[in-house]
């Protein structure tokens, strides 16, 4: 019988990073050898996307489940003291705009303090999202962009509210 789990103990490390001016919903996951960002988020903040010469594919941690990336973008990345042009993959991620992984912990020498919810760069320590706040953060943007079909996208993000952030 698998244990019982502390749902604390199994917080990620949440935070907006902004992708081309835009508030991506991102995770960073040490557990990821790529940087990706979601197909609708490339869409809906204009990202330039072009299609990859040699698609690569991407391995999940289950056996027999993966994926083809086909597509990429370099864009304006903004977190933290970090500011770059960044190249990240698109890939069908799900929940979160944008999933940093290991290309970009390693560049920055990031480290993921998950006792004190924050990311630490360049001696910056940068706050998190508190779990509480992690799960109140806006729908998946494919549901906010299926709800407003009628209308621009771009107004309905910006009028996301803002959660504040631990100091």
């Amino acid at each position: 019988m698998q244990p019982t789990r502390d749902p604390q103990s199994q917080r990620l490390l949440t935070a907006y990073v902004l992708l081309n001016g835009h508030k991506a919903f991102t995770m960073f996951d040490s557990g990821s050898n790529t940087d990706a960002v979601s197909p609708d988020f490339a869409h809906v903040a204009k990202l330039d996307v072009v299609a990859l010469d040699d698609p690569v594919t991407l391995q999940l941690g289950c056996k027999g489940s993966r994926s083809r990336i086909q597509f990429g973008v370099n864009t304006t990345l903004c977190f933290g003291p970090i500011s770059e042009t960044a190249y990240l993959d698109v890939a069908n991620i799900d929940r979160y705009d944008l999933i940093l992984g290991t290309p970009f912990l390693t560049r920055h020498s990031i480290v993921l303090d998950f006792l004190r919810r924050a990311v630490v760069t360049r001696g910056v320590k940068v706050p998190c999202f508190s779990s509480d706040q992690d799960s109140s953060v806006l729908p998946p943007l494919p549901v906010v962009l299926r709800k407003s079909a009628k209308q621009p996208a771009l107004p309905q993000l910006s009028a996301a509210r803002v959660l504040p952030l631990p100091v």
